[in-house]
């Protein structure tokens, strides 16, 4: 795993648009992690559950937290599963309540339409699963065309997405 991370590490460094392969959750929760410490604005995410053995970890919460210490920052997390969003979940127990972090459920009848999952990044990075039932995923950094296209469609389920609040 570790020449895994090492992988990870240098091509979000370089951000240069090599893609990098995912087949795992350990994988995923890597790129995540990555993909959250080399932000500089925005995070994006469209999953399922937000996995917490994705995001459950305190590698992954201290850099998300460290990401969203500027105001200036976002996350935006819409999920299919809106129980996932509650304050029992890591993630959200430790990073709910900041101005910078929004959440969006996505109806149902349009989810199942919807194959994939991903996680943009500026704009120019991303972890794309072309098949959201499996793990297997690409990710890239610096991949402007790639994570443009993604960003689109992702800001386009947003605005189908029902904004949920957690208290």
């Amino acid at each position: 795993m570790e020449e895994y991370f090492a992988r990870v590490a240098k091509a979000a460094s370089e951000r240069n648009g090599e893609p990098i392969y995912n087949g795992s959750l350990d994988h995923a929760r890597i790129i995540a992690e990555a993909l959250f410490k080399h932000a500089q604005k925005s995070v994006d995410v469209y999953c399922g559950e937000l996995n917490a053995r994705v995001f459950g970890p305190d590698r992954i919460l201290d850099e998300a937290e460290q990401f969203l210490a500027s105001p200036n920052h976002s996350v935006r997390i819409l999920v299919e599963n809106k129980d996932v969003l509650s304050k029992a979940h890591p993630f959200i127990a430790r990073l709910n309540g900041r101005s910078n972090m929004e959440y969006r459920h996505l109806p149902s009848d349009v989810a199942k339409k919807i194959g994939f999952h991903a996680m943009v990044v500026d704009g120019d990075s991303y972890r794309f699963e072309a098949d959201k039932r499996k793990y297997a995923a690409v990710a890239a950094w610096g991949d402007g065309k790639g994570a443009g296209n993604l960003q689109r469609i992702f800001n386009s389920l947003w605005d189908l997405g029902v904004p949920v609040f957690i208290s």
